[in-house]
C-alpha cells in the first residue's frame, strides 16, 4: 500500500497543491514554517477522520477561505482507492471513499495504514503505560477495524468492582462467567504500595491490571478519609 498522490486545496497554507509521490521513498527538504508538516499531517487526516495536532477542524482551513480540502490516491496492490475529506466553517466534514460518502469516521480505519512520529511522542518514553498503550491502539486499529469496534465498546461499558471475599462460589468460576458473557472485557485488579501521609488523612496506592483487555496496565490511585471511610478521590 502506498500513497500515490496528494490534493490540497485551502488546506493550511496550501492554497493549491497537487503531487504525485514515489511508492518507496519520499524526503520533503525546506526552511521551517513551509508546510513540510501540514503535508505530513494531511495523510494523516486521510487515514483516521481527524488531526493529531488540533481537535478543530476550522483550523485546518486557510484563515482567508471558508472551504477546505484534502484528496489522496492510494494504491493497495490491484486496487485503488480514492479519499477525500471536505471542511467548512460552521459545519462538519464530509468524507468520501471511492466518490461514496461515510457516515462514521470509523469506516476509514484501515483505508491507508499511518504511522505518524511527531515531537510529542516524547512521551512514548518519558510517559506512563496509558500514552503507549493508547499509541498501539491506534496502531492496531488500523490494520484489525474489529479491534477498535472491541476497544471504544470497552472503553463505553460501565464496569461492576467486586472484592474476591464477594464470591462465595469461587473467583475462577465468577470470573470464568463474566468472561464468557463479556467477551475480553472482564479482568481483574490488584492494589499494593499504600502510602499515607502524617495525619494519615490521605494516600496513594498502585492498581495494576492482572488479566482482561487493560492487562499489564498500571495507575496510581489517591484516596482520602471523609468520616471514617476511605474514598477514591482522583
Amino acid at each position: 500500500m502506498y500513497v500515490e498522490s496528494i490534493k490540497l486545496i485551502n488546506f493550511r497554507n496550501y492554497m493549491n497543491l497537487d503531487i504525485n509521490l514515489n511508492k518507496k521513498l519520499n524526503i520533503f527538504l525546506g526552511p521551517n514554517a513551509q508546510g513540510k508538516t501540514n503535508l505530513l499531517e494531511s495523510v494523516y487526516i486521510a487515514s483516521s477522520g481527524k488531526s493529531y495536532r488540533t481537535s478543530r477542524d476550522k483550523e485546518l482551513i486557510n484563515i482567508n477561505k471558508n472551504i477546505g480540502y484534502i484528496g489522496l490516491k492510494v494504491v493497495k496492490g490491484e486496487f485503488i482507492k480514492y479519499i477525500e475529506i471536505k471542511f467548512e466553517k460552521d459545519k462538519n466534514k464530509r468524507v468520501r471513499v471511492n466518490k461514496i460518502e461515510i457516515d462514521k469516521l470509523s469506516e476509514l480505519t484501515g483505508q491507508i495504514n499511518v504511522v505518524i512520529f511527531s515531537p510529542e511522542d516524547l512521551n512514548l518514553v518519558k510517559g506512563g503505560p496509558l500514552e503507549r498503550r493508547t499509541f498501539l491502539d491506534l496502531e492496531i486499529s488500523q490494520i484489525k477495524p474489529k479491534y477498535k469496534y472491541n476497544l471504544n465498546k470497552y472503553n463505553n461499558s460501565k464496569f461492576i468492582f467486586k472484592h474476591l471475599s464477594e464470591h462465595p462460589r469461587g473467583a475462577d468460576l465468577e470470573y470464568t462467567e463474566w468472561k464468557n458473557s463479556h467477551e475480553k472485557f472482564a479482568g481483574a485488579m490488584s492494589f499494593s504500595n499504600i502510602k499515607f501521609d502524617d495525619n494519615k488523612e490521605n494516600g496513594t496506592m498502585e492498581v495494576s491490571y492482572s488479566c482482561g483487555g487493560k492487562g499489564g496496565l498500571g495507575y496510581k490511585v489517591y484516596i482520602t478519609k471523609k468520616v471514617r471511610k476511605w474514598i477514591i478521590s482522583k
